[in-house]
């Protein structure tokens, strides 16, 4: 553990293994042993010939003689550097679960519900005392059930389930439009033992995408009528050209001298008809040549 031979470090005082500045934890160890307190325990860190600190765990009781007299101290030390590290790396792990804004849900594979971070509160309206305890189906949307009955078995084999998009009822009653991921939860041995779910919501980026498709619909829309307008004032063109064409000749010369009145009628109807123009008289000789 410390990596000091026995030659090194018996007939030294205790204090060679003390961190610099944390001289005095070993004059409490050695005090509260010398008043007989019996066995204590003490959360300590020591320093390695390496210079490397290990956080320990250390025994002490007092060592007697035949006539009860306290010669000595029995020291049992332990190092514990490793598990204090993951003790912080999970403290901080649940700090950051718990203020994430996503949604993060500890399940069992019963379907129960283990855990709910704040983002989980802010997200469906439910505090974690509302929702532990509870069937993670209490979130469905009514007639989308079956969606929960499904997933434990999902995990049960290990799937793992990214940016799903689903749906959930939030406690007001509205519902949300969410990106799910799902993942099984491993004990020591490896066996899974229950889900996490991490739900965003997405439900303003849903509204955006819909109202974009809307524009482009719209925008589909006023391109076709305004191909169809232009098609149409294309047709408009032609009928005012021929009849001007034709009433601009003689009625006796007219090869339609019971249809000028017609003709009349209909050029000023055409001309009535708003955001046109009208061809020159060359275009419209053009255009109704096979009718002279």
């Amino acid at each position: 553990m410390y990596g000091y031979t026995p030659a090194e470090a018996v007939g030294r005082h205790i204090g060679f293994l003390a961190v610099p500045g944390q001289e005095s934890a070993f004059d409490d160890v050695l005090s509260t042993t010398r008043r007989g307190d019996g066995v204590c325990q003490f959360d300590m860190q020591h320093r390695a010939k390496d210079r490397k600190v290990l956080h320990v765990s250390l025994t002490a009781s007092p060592i007697r003689d035949s006539t009860g007299k306290i010669v000595g101290v029995s020291s049992i030390t332990r190092d514990v550097t490793q598990r204090r590290l993951a003790g912080e790396q999970i403290r901080q792990l649940a700090a950051i679960v718990e203020s994430s804004q996503d949604a993060v849900v500890g399940i069992d594979l019963d379907g129960t519900i283990s855990s709910w971070n704040s983002g989980a509160e802010q997200m469906y309206g439910y505090e974690a005392g509302e929702a532990v305890g509870q069937p993670i189906a209490f979130l469905a949307v009514p007639g989308q059930e079956k969606d929960f009955e499904e997933v434990p078995d999902r995990i049960r084999s290990g799937e793992l389930v990214r940016h799903c998009e689903t749906q959930r009822r939030a406690k007001d009653g509205k519902i949300l439009d969410v990106s799910l991921t799902l993942s099984p939860i491993h004990d020591l041995s490896g066996q899974i033992v229950g889900m996490s779910s991490i739900a965003r919501n997405v439900s303003s980026e849903r509204a955006i995408e819909q109202q974009f498709r809307q524009a482009q619909k719209m925008e589909a829309v006023g391109q076709l009528a305004g191909g169809v307008a232009h098609d149409f004032n294309n047709l408009l063109m032609i009928v005012h050209s021929c009849a001007q064409m034709i009433l601009s000749r003689p009625a006796r010369t007219s090869p339609f001298p019971s249809m000028r009145n017609k003709f009349a009628k209909r050029q000023i109807a055409v001309r009535r008809s708003p955001r046109n123009s009208w061809p020159s008289a060359a275009s419209s000789r053009r255009i109704c040549a096979p009718w002279t």
